[in-house]
């Protein structure tokens, strides 16, 4: 994971089964950068809602740091992609009313997410959606690309233009939201791998009618609104991007 490698655990008392992080060592290695992420794990570790996976605790022990975080049994959402291609917008609309919710109680909370992709939405066995690892994956990857190089990046094809640039904000969700409905609906990334600020700037990618006829023809337009290069162009929280897909 973005953290540093993820183990199953037991917590004590009623905690039961937890997911604990190791931090990736160049952070560990950079007390400036470790206390940076610290802070931001404390401030995470307030956040708490029905869609929320939560940070239970840090850890620092044996010279190693760790987040515990409650056990969220099921399976990502990119595992399910990867086995069914696509969804049809009905299960879409299910799935992401819980993921609005949770990034939109974060966002109250004065948290951003920073790094919402199908990787970090977990789907229960219920069906249920939970989202993971809010700002603190971003956080560690950003850390690592200063102290390890542009290598330890990983995908940017959920990044809003601006933090390609460097900056995020409420509306960088929101285009993360975006890119992750296109692939649930059309089984594609609007930007693969490997994508350029040039192309987002630019939103250049294939309309989602093209690849999928049979979508509603309003998706177009909600599409180019929550991926809109200009954050002020673009739908600016997650309830009003949910409110506008429920209603397509």
């Amino acid at each position: 994971g973005g953290l540093g490698p993820v183990f199953e655990g037991h917590g004590h008392g009623p905690a039961g089964r937890v997911a604990v992080k190791k931090l990736r060592p160049e952070i560990q290695g950079s007390p400036r950068d470790l206390q940076r992420l610290l802070l931001a794990a404390r401030a995470i570790a307030r956040l708490s809602g029905a869609g929320i996976v939560p940070l239970r605790e840090v850890l620092e022990e044996g010279g190693g740091t760790f987040f515990v975080y409650e056990f969220a049994d099921g399976q990502p959402l990119s595992s399910l992609l990867a086995a069914r291609g696509r969804l049809q917008l009905d299960e879409c609309k299910i799935f992401l009313d819980d993921v609005y919710q949770a990034v939109d109680c974060a966002h109250r909370g004065g948290i951003l997410h920073r790094d919402l992709k199908p990787a970090n939405i977990m789907i229960g066995a219920d069906g249920a959606a939970r989202v993971m690892d809010f700002s603190l994956s971003r956080e560690a990857k950003d850390m690592a690309v200063r102290l390890a190089g542009p290598q330890a990046a990983g995908m940017s094809a959920y990044l809003a233009p601006e933090q390609l640039r460097g900056t995020a904000e409420a509306a960088s969700d929101v285009y993360a939201l975006g890119v992750t409905l296109y692939e649930m609906l059309t089984g594609a990334l609007p930007f693969p791998e490997g994508d350029s600020l040039a192309e987002k700037e630019r939103a250049r990618y294939l309309p989602a009618r093209v690849a999928v006829p049979a979508l509603p023809a309003a998706l177009d337009g909600f599409l180019l609104a929550a991926l809109a290069p200009d954050p002020a162009e673009r739908i600016s929280s997650p309830a009003d991007f949910y409110d506008r897909l429920f209603n397509l």
